[in-house]
């Protein structure tokens, strides 16, 4: 798979994608190998096209609350004062 371009957080199904990937690579891992926690974050790191330590953090994040979610969109900025706001705010304060 290609590396991930885009920079925006990762959505819930792409983080279960990476949780599915990570248990078939440790279940595929040869037998006759002794399996590292590393080693397995690496190849599926690979696998899926992010970085070893978003592997960890979607890891960690699925084993402590048990599911993954979507980030929370950003807050909306506020709008710009126009002049007449403004003038009225002015009024009030003076």
């Amino acid at each position: 798979m290609k590396k991930r371009v885009r920079k925006s957080p990762l959505s819930a199904s792409e983080k279960t994608v990476i949780c599915n990937i990570y248990k078939l690579v440790e279940e595929m891992w040869p037998k006759d190998q002794f399996l590292y926690k590393n080693d397995i974050a690496n190849k599926t790191a690979e696998t899926s096209g992010v970085h070893v330590s978003t592997v960890y953090k979607v890891l960690r994040k699925q084993v402590t609350t048990k599911q993954v979610r979507s980030p929370t969109p950003a807050p909306k900025r506020l709008t710009t004062v126009d002049k007449l706001e403004l003038s009225g705010i002015r009024r009030i304060l003076h």
